[in-house]
């Protein structure tokens, strides 16, 4: 008998059909989404990286030490400021007329009423700055006069280099390429910034910031925790200054030594008392101040109350009246025979003791040399302490007002306080030994001691200024 078998071939229900796609376009969705926030942590991970590298082009690194000294390197340790363009850490800038003619400004903050450009090398042409020299060292700039070096130079009394050093960063984009620095998401612009936000540092010391616009290429909210929206990193006055109105200047300095002054020996010295006729009996003589009765005499001697050690004593017009304890005025022009057979007054003797010879003072005062602006400025101590002239190594310390001193390896000197109207003589003591005359109003340009040279101190957020010996 034949059976006619029949196969039933099952599918999938069109429910099944479309769980399946829905996980699908849920899966596929999730991949994008993941993919997109991958892309956006690339993105944001590169900005973050450059502007670590900006930051580092500006101030070094701080924090790192490099042979026991920390980095300290960078835009700020060569012009002594931040920076007012980030095309500065690519390009030394400078100031030209709308004619093409240089301006000494050492800042576009100073280039006012000119325009603030780019030099394709250090050394510009003053009288058509558009036109590059190709100079490109200071020994073959400034020979002539038609250039002007903008680039470092070398200041020989103070041993800095100080003036523009970069470029600060490499890129594979040149300089006036609007996005040669630029961000994670692509941003750029016409302003020399490359498509970042500079917040400026207005003075030295002052918070400098650096703002990406962020994915929607806006300005916006600040922080980093969404990738869209803006990133702000700060460089705070303090981790590219140092305020020397908080340092503690101490210093060990070895004096220079002169000769003592000439010994004098003790000698005797006679003194007739001076005494006050006015008052004739002890109990009148003793009532009034500055008086006090001699028995021995019978007269009312002239003191002076004001002084009670016989040290203090021992002037030209006063000696010590050991029975007594009191200080006598004295008639010092008196002889002796006047003094007692005219005027009935004790005559006394007494060894006159000189003071002992002590060697000469000076007063002494403090700059520290640093840059500004891409040039040496100074500032000084604002007391002038005393050393001894003697030749031993004194602890001394210097007060300054409050100022934000940039990083960078800075020069202190110490100098004579005071000139002489002959300026052959450095020191107050051989001027004065000389019947010259000495002037103590301003801190000098003469070392202390004479020819030493200024020492250079690294000036660093994280490192202290102290124990230093001159």
């Amino acid at each position: 008998m034949a059976y006619n078998t029949f196969c039933k071939i099952k599918g999938f229900t069109l429910i099944e059909l479309m769980v399946v796609l829905t996980i699908g376009i849920a899966l596929t969705g999730i991949a994008v989404k993941s993919a997109s926030d991958f892309a956006f942590v690339a993105r944001y991970e590169q900005t973050s990286e450059m502007a670590t590298r900006i930051k580092s082009a500006i101030i070094g690194s701080p924090g790192k030490y490099i042979n026991g000294q920390p980095d300290i390197s960078g835009y700020v340790a060569d012009m002594g400021r931040t920076p007012e363009y980030l095309r500065g850490l690519l390009q030394a800038g400078y100031c030209r007329t709308a004619g093409n003619v240089y301006v000494a400004q050492p800042s576009s903050a100073l280039c006012v009423g000119n325009v603030w450009d780019w030099a394709e090398t250090p050394c510009v042409n003053k009288a058509d700055t558009a036109v590059a020299s190709g100079f490109n060292t200071e020994a073959t700039c400034t020979p002539s006069t038609t250039y002007q070096w903008i680039g470092v130079s070398f200041d020989s009394a103070k041993k800095l280099k100080h003036g523009w050093n970069g470029p600060y960063l490499q890129t594979s984009k040149l300089a006036g390429n609007n996005a040669a620095l630029g961000d994670g998401w692509g941003n750029s612009s016409s302003d020399n910034q490359y498509g970042w936000i500079l917040g400026l540092a207005s003075n030295v010391g002052d918070t400098l910031s650096i703002k990406s616009k962020g994915k929607d290429q806006l300005t916006s909210t600040d922080g980093c925790l969404v990738y869209e929206d803006d990133c702000a990193y700060e460089i705070p006055g303090n981790l590219y200054t140092k305020n020397v109105g908080t340092l503690p200047l101490a210093l060990k300095i070895n004096a220079d030594e002169t000769a003592l002054p000439s010994y004098i020996s003790p000698s005797l010295t006679g003194f007739c008392t001076d005494t006050d006729p006015t008052y004739t009996d002890l109990a009148t003589c003793n009532l009034i101040a500055n008086r006090n009765w001699d028995n021995s005499i019978s007269k009312c001697l002239k003191t002076d109350d004001t002084i009670t050690t016989e040290a203090a004593c021992s002037t030209s017009i006063r000696r010590w009246d050991t029975d007594l304890s009191v200080c006598l005025q004295t008639l010092a022009s008196s002889t002796q025979v006047d003094c007692v057979n005219t005027l009935l007054n004790k005559w006394e003797v007494k060894i006159v003791t000189p003071a002992p010879p002590v060697h000469p003072t000076q007063n002494i005062c403090m700059r520290i040399h640093f840059r500004v602006d891409g040039a040496i400025q100074s500032i000084t101590s604002t007391d002038q302490p005393s050393i001894t002239r003697n030749g031993s190594e004194q602890d001394l310390s210097f007060d300054f007002s409050s100022t934000a001193v940039p990083s960078g390896i800075n020069a202190m000197g110490i100098y004579v306080y005071g000139t002489c109207s002959v300026l052959t003589y450095k020191m107050q003591k051989e001027c004065e030994d000389n019947s010259e005359t000495w002037t103590s109003s301003a801190c000098s340009n003469n070392e202390y001691p004479t020819g030493h040279a200024v020492q250079h101190v690294t000036f660093a957020p994280y490192k202290s200024i102290d124990n230093l010996i001159w």
